[in-house]
């Protein structure tokens, strides 16, 4: 890239010097965009040029559009300028022009999934000399790998790495892509199109049913009892159908947890959901999310919910450094409470919005700032759970090397209940502000092997003194991935 760019920078710098005012306002634009990374600007900068306002050929304008189209994320549009260049090169033109305008195609079907199409634009850039061979000879290897032409990607991600710069975020992402061809990998684990993770840990509350009051039986049977526990799951995915602009997606997550000094207390809780994604552009993605959840509290009353919960989601790409996550649900809840003072078995309603933005603070992307923002309404028609409430949280996530992950934050919520059930069944107003500190760390021993570590504070301050605990959490996870397990062990995808 390096290259590319200098060509660029050189011809803005030498414009800046001998055009006109007009044009070199526009050069020297140009030049700082370039500079300063700022894609998106250089786009915008260069689609309001005319070839002669820097002097170049209308391939050559269309060759550099294209580029940094595909850099500010316009897939789309960076395949159209590299075609349109394509077919306004003539044989005076330097034969850099036309190859570069080839690997920009590439780059662009590769971006789509187009991995079919991307690969002969790529190989007939590098047969041409495009400017940057090592991030041809990266795409072009990524694209056989995931049409599982293993060999040939493993060859081409070798010969990438001699032509890019060490140290750089493409030559780090080849070596990956190589080391996980050498040891069998095939594509990563998220193109494999199934999955299965295996879980379990132990761990430590102080205040494991919360609610820090007497030791007598309480409304959903909750304690002041601080535990050990013991977790166990297994979440699996299946993608039935997938698409270059579409996709479904089948899961289910089994959880099981034990408390060892709570009355004997364990939960188990499955959850099975579908989710449907479309591909509006290389920017925005939506879908719908259908889940179906039930929970056995598994003490003597044998307690348990029933949950359905519709969600609409969307994803939006700014660039390559901002993505912001929105989405809107609404579940209907189904408690079945007998043995709990009599039998109450009320159904609720629950509105639920909210946002999450994820932005990128190095250029490698190894640290990342996580904001989020939501709100809720429950409705169970005055019974207990009315309750309408918000929270706000920030998280700051570190790829501290290719296989330690740390994540820390803050979450502070503010929950207003209506109606609910007091300990001397009268009706009360209350009014919670939850404040929760958490940090946890994952490291990957191998492809396949990891451990996750995590601990967590909930501070709930209550304006009913019966609802006011503290609580902290530790627990240590490890977890066996199958699907990368069974991908090593048969060699491919």
């Amino acid at each position: 890239m390096r290259r590319y760019l200098s060509i660029v920078l050189c011809c803005a710098a030498v414009l800046t010097a001998t055009s006109g005012s007009s044009a070199q306002d526009l050069a020297e634009e140009l030049r700082r965009a370039v500079a300063e990374a700022r894609h998106a600007d250089a786009v915008a900068i260069l689609a309001k040029a005319e070839p002669e306002d820097f002097g170049w050929s209308a391939a050559e304008l269309e060759m550099v559009r294209a580029r940094y189209q595909n850099l500010a994320t316009d897939y789309v549009g960076a395949e159209a300028s590299a075609r349109k260049g394509l077919g306004l090169a003539t044989a005076e033109l330097p034969s850099h022009i036309e190859a570069n305008c080839h690997l920009e195609v590439g780059v662009a079907c590769f971006n789509q999934k187009r991995y079919e199409e991307a690969i002969p634009q790529l190989r007939v850039a590098l047969d041409q000399g495009c400017s940057e061979p090592g991030m041809a000879r990266s795409h072009l290897g990524a694209a056989l790998a995931m049409t599982d032409n293993m060999q040939e990607a493993q060859k081409e991600f070798e010969k990438a790495i001699e032509d890019l710069e060490p140290g750089s975020l493409a030559y780090q992402s080849a070596q990956d892509w190589r080391r996980n061809l050498s040891e069998g990998g095939g594509p990563a684990a998220g193109d494999r199109n199934w999955g299965v993770k295996l879980r379990a840990g132990l761990g430590h509350n102080s205040n494991a049913l919360q609610f820090n009051v007497s030791d007598s039986q309480l409304p959903g049977g909750v304690s002041d009892r601080s535990s050990f526990f013991f977790d166990a799951g297994v979440d699996a995915y299946f993608d039935p159908y997938r698409g270059q602009e579409d996709g479904v997606r089948i899961y289910d997550s089994v959880a099981y947890r034990h408390y060892e000094d709570a009355r004997s207390f364990s939960r188990v809780t499955n959850t099975l959901g579908a989710t449907y994604f479309y591909q509006v552009d290389p920017q925005l993605q939506l879908g719908v999310d259908l889940r179906w959840q039930i929970s056995w509290l598994m003490n003597p009353g044998r307690k348990f919910y029933r949950q359905y919960v519709p969600s609409l989601y969307g994803e939006y790409k700014w660039d390559e450094y901002n993505t912001t996550y929105a989405t809107v649900s609404h579940a209907w809840t189904d408690y079945v409470l007998a043995g709990n003072r009599g039998v109450r078995d009320p159904d609720s309603r629950t509105w639920t919005i909210r946002a999450q933005h994820k932005l990128f603070l190095d250029e490698a992307k190894t640290l990342a700032l996580i904001p989020s923002a939501g709100a809720w309404f429950s409705s169970a028609d005055g019974d207990d759970w009315d309750n309408t409430g918000y929270d706000v949280s920030a998280a700051l996530s570190w790829q501290a090397t290719e296989d330690l992950s740390v994540t820390g934050g803050v979450r502070v919520a503010w929950t207003d209940f209506d109606h609910v059930h007091s300990f001397s069944s009268r009706p009360k107003e209350r009014e919670d502000v939850t404040t929760a500190p958490f940090v946890s760390a994952t490291y990957q021993f191998t492809p396949y092997f990891g451990v996750t570590a995590l601990a967590a504070w909930t501070s709930n301050n209550s304006n009913i003194n019966e609802f006011r605990y503290d609580d902290f959490q530790y627990a240590l996870l490890p977890y066996l991935d199958i699907g990368e397990l069974v991908t090593g062990a048969l060699g491919g995808d």
